[in-house]
Formats: structure tokens, C-alpha cells, sequence
């Protein structure tokens, strides 16, 4: 495996809410986890050989481009976003 931490651009172009922003498939165990998210990033990285991290967020480096969506969120102010997981087990 190794080890590994990148941030991945989300695809917004697709129009389906029906098609996961990401998918992990467990071969051993016949076990795939669908992740959909309001977030236009994906962090993925893993500490160890044995797992793996999907982490929905903002652009990392948004404050750098003021062309990217704000990460920025004032106090006071709320800032919501939707994460949903689906397990299909074959």
C-alpha cells in the first residue's frame, strides 16, 4: 500500500445525485461504501495499511485563489454541508 494523502476536485458536472462522489470496495468481504457529499473536495489518505480515510471538505488551498469557493466562515455565521454513506453488501 504506502502511504498516501491527496486531495481530489469533485466532479459537479455530472447532474446525477444518484452517482456516489466516491466508492471503496472491500473484495474480501463483498462490501462496497458509496459516499455523497455537498463538499467540492475529497481528501483520501490512509495512516496504516489497513484503512483508508474519505474526508469531504472545502479546497484546501482556497484561500490562495480567490477564484475557489470561500472556506472562510466569520463568527456567527453557520456553514452547512451534507454527507451521506450507503453500504451495499453482495
Amino acid at each position: 500500500w504506502g502511504y498516501f494523502d491527496h486531495c481530489y476536485v469533485l466532479n459537479r458536472g455530472k447532474g446525477n445525485s444518484q452517482v456516489p462522489d466516491a466508492a471503496i470496495y472491500a473484495e474480501s468481504r463483498g462490501i462496497t461504501m458509496e459516499l455523497y457529499t455537498s463538499e467540492p473536495a475529497l481528501q483520501v489518505y490512509n495512516g496504516n495499511p489497513v484503512g483508508v480515510c474519505l474526508e469531504s471538505q472545502m479546497y484546501p488551498c482556497a484561500p490562495n485563489y480567490p477564484e475557489f469557493p470561500s472556506a472562510f466562515v466569520k463568527a456567527g455565521e453557520k456553514r452547512t454541508w451534507k454527507n451521506s454513506l450507503k453500504f451495499i453488501v453482495r
